[in-house]
């Protein structure tokens, strides 16, 4: 949540980090990134 109200890619990406089935931080960049790309039209300008 706090990921989305600061439009913050960094936050999102250490979110989906801690997720126990998540294999590492590059794993968490991958899923980031393909979620992002398929959401692009909702999903508010992330620095």
């Amino acid at each position: 949540m706090e990921a989305i109200l600061k439009e913050s890619k960094s936050l999102a990406i250490a979110s989906l980090a801690i997720d126990t089935k998540v294999d590492g931080l590059k794993m968490a960049e991958n899923i980031y990134n393909e979620l992002f790309d398929l959401q692009l039209d909702y999903l508010p300008d992330f620095k």
